[in-house]
């Protein structure tokens, strides 16, 4: 969806990166529970309007308007069947990305937004994943 749209206004496509998180010194990599136990999302308040404002930001970066495809995100991060792909689970991996300082943010900005977003609980292995590399 975000190439389509780069394409629409003349821009070339964004390349895929997979993102491997680094935590301590021992440059031990650290799992999605790791980051839950870290992160807990118990009770944990997403700031909609904060979260908005920096997802329009970031799209406006690579030339996208991020308006309607923020909105269409929400809700796919707010669905139902949802219970860790979410949009505090989102908010916590940018906090966390804040913390390590990455050299490109910006790429990695845009993994955390669109890893999972499209999100199928009974998928065969990987499915998800590819499907939210199609929809990016």
């Amino acid at each position: 969806m975000v190439n389509e749209e780069r394409a629409k206004r003349g821009n070339g496509p964004l390349r895929v990166v997979v993102l491997s998180l680094i935590a301590g010194e021992k440059d031990q990599k650290m799992g999605s529970t790791q980051i839950r136990q870290v992160y807990s999302e118990k009770n944990e308040r997403v700031h909609w309007a904060e979260m908005q404002t920096g997802f329009c930001a970031l799209m406006s970066q690579i030339g996208v308007s991020g308006e309607q495809l923020w909105w269409e995100m929400a809700a796919l991060f707010n669905a139902p069947d949802r219970h860790y792909h979410t949009l505090t689970h989102v908010q916590h991996l940018l906090s966390l990305a804040q913390t390590l300082h990455f050299q490109e943010p910006l790429v990695i900005a845009l993994a955390i937004w669109f890893h999972d977003v499209i999100y199928l609980p009974k998928a065969s292995a990987g499915f998800n994943e590819v499907q939210s590399i199609h929809y990016f």
